[in-house]
């Protein structure tokens, strides 16, 4: 891969170095990859930094609906304890 290494940097806010050398996590080096595949797809550095915030993005939204949805779940489960049918029901078991 051909890329400017401030480029390569730039996608790391705080990358490992000692001296002139920097050291990526598996993590790291898989973005490596992908950013080396959207490269040689022809994507510019502008558009592949794009790409990850759409795809940081898209992460998030999805964390938050699953968190939502988790708690709506507790929710109904919490008003079916206490709901009067099921209060019945525990009654005549």
């Amino acid at each position: 891969m051909i890329l400017p290494l401030q480029a390569i940097v730039g996608f790391f806010p705080n990358p490992e170095r000692k001296g002139n050398i920097h050291y990526f996590s598996d993590n790291e080096l898989e973005v490596l990859r992908i950013i080396e595949c959207l490269k040689k797809s022809g994507l510019g550095i502008k558009d592949i930094k794009q790409f990850f915030i759409w795809v940081s993005a898209m992460k998030k939204r999805k964390e938050l609906f699953e968190a939502r949805k988790s708690a709506v779940e507790t929710e109904i489960q919490e008003l079916q304890k206490n709901s009067l049918p099921f209060k019945i029901q525990m009654l005549v078991l």
